[in-house]
């Protein structure tokens, strides 16, 4: 174990058996697994289906290896997941993925919206997207339903890591069920590499279908102060995220 990549394997094999169940597997779905290590939870999900096993430490490829292939439905990827996840068709995630990557890969997921993700996080970070406390709570929230579906002790891991954990399913939600404030808000969150009142302005017009100059009106409505407007979407703290959707809430349901 490296403990510098975060490398904390799941041995509790019921639990793994658990996990396999809540992901509701059959012929026809392709998963990523992101972390596979040792392939303990590989192995069992190569019974259901085809997987895509990424993993970055390629000193595993040898444990990896052990796993053979009887029916063709195992590709295993030594790389950054998170770099190569778009290079991939999937329709599911299920893997115990090392913590450090729990936000980048959610907001990964915000894009590729799979079918189904189950998968195992610090219990701490469960907290935080079935919460509307934190600003990746609001955000997860807005692409998906979050549930958590079982508490882990540290004992099912080994090393055991210096927290408890929690497998969360995530599955996305229904169009219908999206309002005014969520439209805009969903196409701003992806838009994390502009400025707040570039990413509002795109987000009204290709979320709501306003002009540019309707849009610049109503962003002007939402008395935003000019060092939130100015600053990068992404850097927003919680509570200014917090504002804008109110402003949203209050602003768009004037319309």
């Amino acid at each position: 174990m490296k403990a510098d990549m975060d490398q904390h394997f799941m041995v509790d094999h019921s639990l793994i058996k658990r996990i396999v169940k809540y992901s509701s597997l059959s012929g026809k779905d392709i998963v990523l697994e992101i972390g596979s290590g040792k392939g303990f939870l590989t192995r069992e999900l190569v019974k259901y289906c085809r997987v895509i096993a990424v993993e970055k430490d390629e000193s595993f490829g040898k444990e990896l290896s052990k796993l053979g292939n009887p029916h063709k439905n195992l590709m295993v990827v030594f790389d950054n997941a998170l770099e190569v996840m778009k290079q991939f068709k999937f329709n599911k995630v299920v893997a115990n993925i090392p913590y450090a990557l729990s936000e980048p890969l959610l907001r990964k997921l915000f894009r590729n919206q799979p079918d189904l993700v189950i998968i195992t996080v610090s219990k701490s970070f469960a907290s935080k997207i079935t919460s509307k406390r934190f600003k990746i709570g609001l955000q997860t929230q807005l692409f998906f339903t979050v549930e958590v579906l079982e508490k882990v002790p540290r004992k099912a891991f080994l090393p055991r890591p210096k927290t408890d954990s929690a497998i969360v399913k995530l599955i996305p939600r229904e169009e219908e069920s999206f309002s005014t404030t969520d439209i805009v808000l969903r196409f701003f969150t992806l838009q994390d590499d502009k400025k707040t009142k570039n990413a509002l302005r795109e987000s009204l017009v290709n979320g709501l279908g306003l002009t540019k100059r309707k849009s610049k009106d109503t962003i002007s409505q939402l008395k935003l102060s000019d060092s939130v407007l100015e600053k990068n979407s992404d850097l927003l703290s919680f509570e200014e995220f917090s504002k804008l959707k109110n402003s949203l809430v209050k602003n768009l349901n004037k319309k």
